[in-house]
């Protein structure tokens, strides 16, 4: 078995010097990487259940050998946000397999006699032969344990050798083996990135794990990201700056319009895995547009002229002599023509590199949409979303799942798209335009100007007229209410306008469609942008892919409630003598404070379990009264609770005693029942934080 490069397939159309040479391959690889795929199943297979026997199952027959193995997860793809670039170089691995596949170069191919409805089984057998490989690069990041690091270090260096060893070509004579090698660098140079980061990062992680194995890491959460964002609610809001001057407003506006990074925030490991996956697939397929597509330009040039030069030049004379309105000699013919070959590579090099950069900059934009959405959802509205209770939890669960690879999808196709549309347009206008201009002919389109140039001249007074009229005229403060003025001239003019403006309609439809397909191309990358209108965009699956991911990682992620777990995780250590509080002593500085303390401070020690328990209760009423104090909604809200509370307790005991007479046989009334005020108070809690006023310190206890 064989693989060929994108650089050796380029070569084998301009140095195979006969037919035989042409029929067998120009260069080979010194180690396929399709076979290593393959017989390596077994040893990652093994790996992989290594790795499940050091973990526990937490259901299913967990008395069943202590609970072993467990379930080996590959990556949090909810909640993980630590060793991100690992994870992304991890990933980045996998990219260039994408492309791979597409190429039909699969590590079991179908045979010539194979049906070809069964090829898309080789296909999903692929998958599965890619993802087992690189399953355990993934389990030991997750894991994060001296031992699976030290298998992880041994298993990505044995791949790197391998993959390393396979961009080794062994070439034919008549083959430019310089070419092929500068070919493959420059094809497989983030692979070889992200390959050379695991090499290096895993042994570091590995010596970092040896050095802070005893190190406490229960309180590692009060440097994460959610964190911080809650210590950040409760500073002081800054003042408000005065209104910048035009230079700022202008740097302003420039820099909104590119990648603002913003303080202290952090990506989540599936949405850096995601945009990095995306930017190298994007870079290998322009790579491949250069190394594959554009030699074959030089080639289609030569066989064009070869054609030309047949019976076929006098109907290539007519249609450049109607582009140029001018009779031509067939000297000429062939310079114009010649240049207008020469411009299809101009035209093909420029569009992709625009649509290179166009794609790169949607990725980078996305990625601040992405944030400024999730920071909105924090905040408790977004009001250019839609409602999460108006979207299905299994469709936002079915988008979170399809995000990446949707994601790397459609920014592929809006390369390919917008490669396409920019390479017709650019060449049709340097055919049909351009060249005849700077040529001396083609006066049709001047002709066209003089002509037109009434009917446009009036469409724009016209336009920006109702524009300016509207705001200075129509409306009253220049605009700035929403207030008709001048009503009787609103009215006549809007009765003249209604007869331009359908005219003027006809223009705007076709203005309408075309702006569609103007920005449905340039933004179909991005799928934080609906390519449907408000009532349909649920029906675009891209975009409710990114609904899903954004709803289903705010539930699992608000800062509030990963903060607001942590601290009771944390309480419950402390309660239990886990961890940091591994003796019988607790802080001054609480973690529960709103500040979130995590500086250590001084331990009390105390002689037994009930001190210890008399201080905690005392603390814990103490900072019950502290909340309501600061929070009077929650007075009411709690005040109605146990109302309700008492009110169900009253009826409970009525039934149980009204059945108890039934059972004696006896008959009672129940004036004795009737509901005191007092019963409130034996739920020992707070209706009013005024009545602490009216108490003295004894009674505290029975409202408290």
């Amino acid at each position: 078995m064989t693989s060929q490069s994108p650089a050796e397939t380029t070569t084998s159309v301009f140095m195979a010097n006969d037919s035989a040479n042409a029929t067998t391959p120009k260069c080979v690889s010194y180690v396929d990487i399709n076979s290593y795929f393959v017989f390596n199943l077994i040893p990652a297979s093994c790996v992989i259940l290594v790795l499940a026997f050091l973990q526990r199952r937490q259901a299913l027959c967990r008395g069943c050998l202590d609970g072993r193995p467990g379930v080996l997860s590959p990556i949090d793809f909810i909640q993980g946000r630590s060793r991100r670039f690992s994870y992304a170089a991890a990933y980045g691995l996998t990219a260039g397999l994408c492309i791979t596949m597409i190429l039909r170069e699969l590590p079991v191919k179908p045979t010539p006699t194979t049906p070809s409805y069964l090829t898309t089984f080789y296909y999903v057998l692929t998958v599965i032969i890619y993802g087992t490989n690189f399953y355990p690069v993934f389990a030991v990041l997750t894991m994060d344990t001296i031992f699976s690091y030290i298998i992880g270090t041994l298993y990505v260096w044995s791949y790197s050798i391998i993959f390393f060893l396979s961009l080794w070509k062994l070439c034919r004579e008549d083959v430019d083996d310089d070419m092929i090698i500068i070919g493959d660098m420059v094809y497989n140079a983030p692979t070889i990135l992200c390959c050379g980061y695991l090499v290096f990062s895993f042994p570091i992680r590995l010596i970092i794990s040896i050095r802070d194995r005893n190190k406490d890491k229960s309180i590692e959460w009060t440097h994460h990201f959610q964190a911080k964002y809650v210590r950040r609610l409760f500073d002081p809001i800054p003042e408000e700056k005065p209104p910048p001057g035009m230079k700022q407003k202008i740097i302003g506006t420039i820099k909104s319009r590119m990648y603002n990074r913003v303080s202290g925030y952090r990506y989540s490991t599936r949405m850096i895995c995601t945009t990095v996956v995306t930017i190298i697939v994007i870079y290998m397929l322009f790579s491949l547009y250069m190394l594959l597509i554009y030699p074959y330009l030089d080639y289609a040039y030569l066989s064009i002229a070869a054609i030309l030069e047949t019976d076929t030049t006098d109907l290539v004379q007519l249609l450049i002599e109607a582009i140029m309105e001018n009779e031509i000699d067939v000297p000429q013919v062939f310079e114009i023509l010649d240049t207008y070959l020469a411009t299809i590579k101009v035209s093909f090099v420029v569009a992709a590199a625009v649509a290179f950069i166009l794609v790169i900059y949607n990725i980078l934009r996305s990625l601040a949409c992405y944030r400024y959405d999730q920071l909105k959802l924090y905040r408790g509205a977004h009001p250019n979303l839609p409602p999460m209770k108006d979207l299905g939890h299994s469709g936002l669960m079915t988008g979170f799942i399809r995000f990446a690879g949707y994601q790397v999808a459609y920014c592929a196709w809006s390369f390919i798209i917008t490669q396409f549309l920019l390479f017709l347009v650019i060449f049709v206008v340097s055919c049909v335009l351009i060249i005849p201009l700077t040529l001396g002919y083609g006066r049709w389109f001047l002709n066209v100007l003089l002509n037109a140039w009434p009917a446009v001249l009036v469409a724009m007074v016209l336009m920006i007229g109702q524009m300016l009229l509207s705001r200075f005229a129509f409306l009253q403060e220049k605009g700035g209410v929403l207030a008709a003025n001048n009503r009787r001239w609103l009215f006549i003019f809007t009765y003249y306008m209604f007869f331009y403006n359908v005219f003027l309609g006809l223009f705007s439809a076709l203005k309408r469609i075309l702006f569609s397909v103007l920005f449905g191309t340039l933004f179909m990358s991005r799928m934080d942008i609906a390519s449907l209108s408000r009532f349909f965009e649920r029906k675009d699956p891209g975009f409710s892919s990114y609904l899903g991911l954004l709803y289903v990682e705010h539930c699992h992620n608000h800062p509030i409630l990963v903060t607001f777990c942590n601290i009771l995780i944390d309480d419950h250590n402390r309660k239990y003598h886990k961890g940091r509080y591994a003796s019988k002593a607790i802080r001054d500085e609480d973690t529960i404070d709103v500040k979130i303390k995590c500086q250590h401070g001084k331990y009390r020690d105390f002689k037994d379990q009930k001190s210890w328990r008399s201080f905690k209760r005392a603390q814990m009423r103490w900072q019950l009264v502290l909340t309501l104090m600061r929070a009077p909604i929650l007075q009411y809200n709690r005040e109605q609770a146990i109302i309700a509370e008492a009110e169900s307790e009253r009826r409970r005991e009525i039934a149980e005693k009204s059945e108890l007479n039934l059972q004696n046989g006896r008959q009672h009334g129940f004036n004795d029942m009737k509901y005191q005020p007092t019963t409130i108070a034996n739920h020992h809690t707070i209706l009013n934080v005024g009545d602490l006023d009216n108490v003295d310190s004894h009674k505290m206890n029975v409202y408290i």
